[in-house]
């Protein structure tokens, strides 16, 4: 129930409270458009507002005759703007604006909260003892028994705070960085209190307890620098020279994208085996992100090279030969060469140099109806049509109809560009598709090639001409379709 008797008797002291109250938004306000102004920091700005307040408190308690209840408002008051100053100052200004904004320092979350959890702790504690005259020793007994029993009834997650805050402490690893713990490896997502998320090379993500991780074996693979080396085992020949092997391998590791040209690399013979002298492959990526696109581009670099070179990778195996079959290959093969002859991008190239693309090349017999490609999606191979009719169509639309000798997805080929467009098959077709290794393979061997290149280029800009699009832009154009192409096949 109101009781209209107390307030009457603590009329004064309420108005005393309304008036601080009203003082301290009327210099909120002033202050707020002095650092607009002045374009000061506002956690400043902050501070300042709650010191005019202690100062105006302070000012005026020697000179009013101070009531029980507004000299209990009064500490509390001001034991709250001083907590709330030193805590903007830290919190605010040292570690938000000056550590992380203009440092431009990583400061984990979880230092953040303990720092808050500390002045949280703090104020409590000030607050029971300043204004409510607690003791605090009455309190902290009792509940010194009551922490042992929750902690032993909480150990594993007391384990995980404390281990987590270790981590933040000596910073084994930060966010970003690649690491292994134990058998699990991924990039770190994210560090809490009481786990480390990781994200896979599978795109999962992985939960680990800090207990575990502070327990475990931890490997760093961006400490002490984001560079990597890696180690390759290939068996070849003993036909096989060790210079024209090592002499092909390092041809390899100095034309593939994800190996670093800062770092050197090597090839050493390492054992001789019954069917296979081994070899060790030691080259550097840029990042072990990059581990499995490095492994793939080496190793299918190498079966590429090997084949063209003549050189085997043996293993004990039972070959049978079919002589009719390999003669019907032969004939189908001359047939392949004629047809691409007659491509006016490829009509420059040498008939063996079509003939080992043809054979390290992709021939599929698709039915009507087949989606061979669909627009927005990834690709790295062109398609050349041998048989048969398809249609490609644009944002649902149909645009025009490919036949016999015609081709596509060259500009995901060669730019690494998304499909422009879906190619459907109108009647059964027969298709030749062309990787992005395999042009690879060739490009450096034949640098006729890039005559085949510069046609594929030429005919995209006639295009954007027919469209009318503005010659700079067309410059433009051109330079950027260049440029994409020399950083994918790591071409100058």
């Amino acid at each position: 129930m109101f009781d209209i008797n107390w307030f009457k008797s603590h009329y004064s002291d309420i108005l005393i409270i309304a008036l601080i109250i009203i003082i301290f938004f009327i210099f909120k306000l002033i202050i707020s458009k002095f650092t607009k102004r002045f374009n000061l920091n506002k956690s400043i700005g902050r501070v300042l507002n709650y010191t005019f307040i202690i100062i105006i408190i302070e000012f005026a308690k020697p000179k009013i005759v101070l009531s029980s209840l507004l000299d209990t408002v009064s500490i509390f008051i001001e034991v709250s703007l001083i907590i709330f100053i030193f805590y903007n100052l830290i919190i605010n200004v040292y570690i938000k604006d000056y550590l992380i904004a203009y440092k431009g320092k990583q400061i984990k979350h979880i230092l953040i909260d303990i720092i808050k959890l500390i002045f949280l702790t703090f104020f409590i504690l000030i607050i029971l003892r300043t204004v409510f005259k607690v003791d605090l020793i009455t309190i902290l007994t009792p509940s010194a028994i009551l922490t042992a029993i929750i902690g032993l009834s909480m150990k594993d997650t007391i384990g995980n705070l404390i281990s987590g805050l270790i981590i933040q402490i000596e910073k084994p690893f930060d966010v970003g960085d690649w690491i292994k713990i134990d058998d699990y490896v991924g990039q770190i997502a994210e560090i809490n209190w009481r786990y480390t998320k990781l994200k896979t090379l599978d795109n999962t993500f992985l939960i680990i307890p800090n207990n575990n991780i502070s327990s475990g074996n931890l490997l760093n693979y961006n400490r002490p620098e984001k560079e990597m080396r890696i180690l390759l085992e290939i068996g070849v020949s003993y036909d096989t020279p060790p210079d024209k092997l090592k002499s092909i391998i390092k041809k390899v590791l100095s034309s593939s994208v994800h190996v670093a040209k800062s770092k050197d690399v090597h090839v050493y013979l390492k054992k001789y085996n019954d069917f296979t002298i081994d070899y060790d492959i030691a080259f550097w990526i840029k990042e072990y992100k990059f581990t499995r696109e490095a492994r793939d581009e080496v190793y299918s670099a190498l079966w590429y090279e090997f084949k063209l070179a003549g050189i085997e990778i043996p293993y004990p195996i039972r070959t049978i030969i079919n002589k009719e079959s390999k003669q019907n290959e032969t004939e189908m093969d001359k047939i392949l060469v004629s047809d691409f002859k007659k491509l006016e991008i490829f009509n420059t190239l040498s008939e063996t140099t079509i003939e080992n693309i043809i054979r390290f090349s992709a021939i599929h017999s698709y039915p009507r109806n087949f989606i061979i490609i669909e627009e927005n999606e990834h690709g790295e191979s062109m398609f050349i049509i041998l048989e048969g009719i398809a249609e490609v169509f644009k944002n649902n639309k149909k645009i025009s109809e490919l036949k016999s000798g015609d081709f596509f997805g060259e500009m995901s080929l060669l730019t690494g560009e998304r499909r422009s467009a879906t190619v459907i098959t109108k009647t059964e077709c027969k298709v030749v598709e062309i990787s992005r290794p395999v042009f690879k393979v060739f490009l450096e061997r034949d640098k006729k090639l890039i005559d085949a290149v510069n046609k594929i280029f030429k005919q995209r800009i006639d295009k954007l001409k027919k469209n009318r699009i503005e010659s700079n832009d067309i410059k433009e154009i051109e330079k950027n379709l260049f440029a994409k192409f020399k950083k994918l096949f790591n071409f100058s």
